[in-house]
């Protein structure tokens, strides 16, 4: 059986998707519309799509949950690909044809150097993966907060325990402490 390597470039809102034997296609980067572009699908099917900063979780749930093979590049090796057959990835001229190329690209990629499948993620790793994306942002909101913070609330006084303990009283702010052996009177 010939695998259709279809290839994929993803943006934050849609996936431009070209499959050589469909034929090219735009889709909403949205769970619902990507699950049902995914189950459209035939088993002989590849997709083929680039790594990139949590654009393309969607795809790759649904590419999991359907049982379809993906494959995801490291997007150097694609810049490299399309850099050895004079491609400009970075092309800015026309954007909508701009992402029709990059996916061509990839689907090209994808027939051509015939990449493994990757495997199906562990679930128990994606979580451990998203707790620490979380304390990540957790720590750098924490920083945040204490650097708008203004001056008088971010300065910590010293804990309760250690302003009043029972072997130094109180003394009031005027006053300083004398020591017990010099009397009022008696020079120190």
């Amino acid at each position: 059986m010939t695998r259709n390597h279809i290839g994929v470039d993803l943006s934050k809102d849609f996936l431009d998707v070209c499959d050589p034997r469909r034929g090219a296609a735009r889709v909403p980067n949205r769970p619902e519309e990507v699950s049902g572009w995914v189950a459209g699908l035939g088993p002989d099917d590849v997709i083929v799509f680039e790594a990139t900063s949590g654009c393309d979780r969607v795809l790759r749930r649904a590419v999991q949950a359907a049982g379809i093979p993906g494959v995801r590049l490291n997007p150097l090796h694609a810049w490299h690909f399309a850099r050895s057959l004079n491609l400009a990835k970075t092309d800015r001229v026309a954007q909508n044809a701009r992402f029709q190329r990059d996916a061509a690209m990839l689907a090209r990629l994808g027939a051509e150097r015939q990449p493994e499948p990757d495997p199906a993620p562990d679930p128990a790793r994606e979580d451990l993966r998203a707790l620490g994306q979380r304390r990540d942002q957790l720590k750098r909101m924490e920083v945040q907060e204490k650097n708008a913070a203004p001056p008088a609330l971010s300065r910590r006084s010293p804990p309760a325990s250690a302003r009043c303990s029972p072997s130094s009283p109180p003394t009031s702010s005027g006053s300083t402490r004398r020591s017990p052996s010099t009397s009022p009177g008696t020079p120190a």
